[in-house]
């Protein structure tokens, strides 16, 4: 969908512009984050807001967010600019797609003094900041009890970066166990994407529970339960894994070998 989103900017006539420039954006341009100033007749805004029954078109794809703000474009993406890449305490840079839908009504439906900070463009320009979550549509505005001075000074503290990072890193390993373990699978592939969060959120509450914390035991917990098609604690012998005093990676690795046992005797 992404070569597709280019060509339709490239055929509208809108102004828009990439967030990237140089390497970056040789390297990822179909990819990258675009800046689009809509008009309310355009072609590509219609088809962009309407599909075939009036409403919904390329919208409902979640191919961005929609922002409202007073500021001037160039003013606009050299702010926006401000938040494409962050740097954690360790010096690891990593990409903060705020642009994205599924980050998005996560990031601005929060209201710390980061968020604020990235909504105010300059003292008299606020960015309002509209996306959808599921069939509700979040609003976001910039707090106006907050001075614009202390917005506007202040910078994304540590711990705030380390939050974001953390949150990015877990999001980055929850898509890759539904595409592994949910998507790739025939009897699950149908199912939505956000029903495949949901059945995850809960295999991994489940397993956090029982003391799993690494990559590996998490996602060997969620590889046998939906193997199983059940919770594994239903089962009689891998409840009593579970309960046992083994550290936890050894549960896992015991799972693994009870799952690849069973199919074993099952295929015989």
């Amino acid at each position: 969908m992404s070569y597709l989103l280019t060509s339709f900017l490239e055929d509208s006539g809108l102004r828009y512009q990439s967030l990237f420039q140089g390497k970056a954006q040789e390297e990822l341009a179909e990819h990258a984050p675009y800046l689009v100033e809509l008009t309310e007749d355009n072609h590509f805004t219609c088809r962009l807001f309407t599909g075939p029954d009036g409403i919904g078109g390329l919208w409902e794809k979640e191919l961005g967010i929609f922002l409202r703000c007073r500021a001037r474009f160039d003013a606009l993406r050299k702010h926006l600019r401000k938040f494409i890449r962050l740097q954690n305490v360790d010096g690891r840079w990593f990409y903060f797609r705020f642009w994205e839908q599924r980050y998005a009504h996560c990031f601005f439906s929060t209201a710390c003094a980061e968020t604020h900070w990235m909504m105010m463009v300059t003292q008299e320009h606020r960015l309002t900041v509209i996306c959808p979550k599921g069939s509700a549509i979040i609003v976001a505005h910039a707090h106006r009890s907050i001075e614009h001075t202390n917005i506007i000074a202040s910078k994304p503290t540590q711990e705030w970066v380390a939050g974001l990072a953390e949150a990015e890193s877990n999001r980055a390993f929850q898509n890759k166990l539904i595409d592994k373990f949910i998507f790739s699978i025939s009897k699950y592939g149908h199912i939505e994407y956000e029903k495949a969060q949901e059945i995850l959120k809960i295999l991994l509450a489940q397993a956090q529970g029982y003391g799993f914390e690494s990559e590996y035991a998490l996602s060997t917990y969620v590889s046998v339960a939906l193997e199983l098609s059940q919770f594994p604690a239903e089962n009689e012998c891998y409840r009593k894994l579970l309960e046992s005093a083994k550290h936890p990676d050894t549960k896992a690795e015991l799972m693994l070998k009870l799952i690849v046992y069973a199919k074993g005797n099952a295929d015989d």
